[in-house]
């Protein structure tokens, strides 16, 4: 997955934010929160520190159940990838709110990735669903944090584009260890 530097995508989210666009003001706060913290991770660190970081992160997604809810094929495909290269276990990714409601009912899922707007049809009822049953999600969207069913507006968040860093640390902090 390609990851855009920081320059690149500030640039990005600044020519939305003059455009006005709402929820802007958020991401550009989480990405330079995101930013900030992988400014620290390319810090040279011992290798028996990397070594462990690496293990922990692997611990904790080896055998885990995800669920990708994503509606452009490419992002979904590349977000599997980078799970399973860790030792997730990915269902199907799915681009329809009707087909992750399926999925949800037929299998158990640890951790979910939720992708705001699916062609114009709100992810809320997945969140609420998945929240109903106690399973941690993440929300993915370039749209900010009002584009997030008011409901979850708590719930964290990743801005798109992410890269791969972002996802394994929000991975990490986030899924039931």
């Amino acid at each position: 997955m390609r990851e855009l530097t920081g320059i690149a995508a500030g640039s990005v989210m600044e020519d939305r934010r003059q455009a006005g666009e709402p929820g802007t003001e958020r991401a550009i706060r989480t990405m330079s929160h995101i930013s900030s913290r992988s400014a620290r991770g390319n810090m040279a660190v011992p290798a028996e520190k990397a070594g462990w970081e690496a293990a922990r992160a692997e611990r904790s997604l080896s055998g885990l159940t995800v669920l990708i809810v994503e509606d452009e094929i490419l992002i979904a495909m590349d977000l599997e990838d980078l799970l399973t290269d860790r030792g997730a276990i990915c269902l199907d990714p799915v681009g329809s709110i009707r087909k992750a409601l399926t999925a949800i009912a037929g299998h158990h899922v640890d951790m979910a990735f939720l992708d705001v707007n699916l062609r114009g049809e709100s992810i809320g009822p997945v969140a609420d669903r998945l929240a109903a049953a106690g399973t941690p999600f993440l929300f993915t969207t370039s749209y900010g944090v009002d584009a997030l069913p008011p409901a979850h507006r708590h719930r964290p968040m990743i801005a798109k584009p992410y890269g791969e860093a972002a996802i394994i640390r929000a991975f990490t902090e986030h899924c039931p260890n």
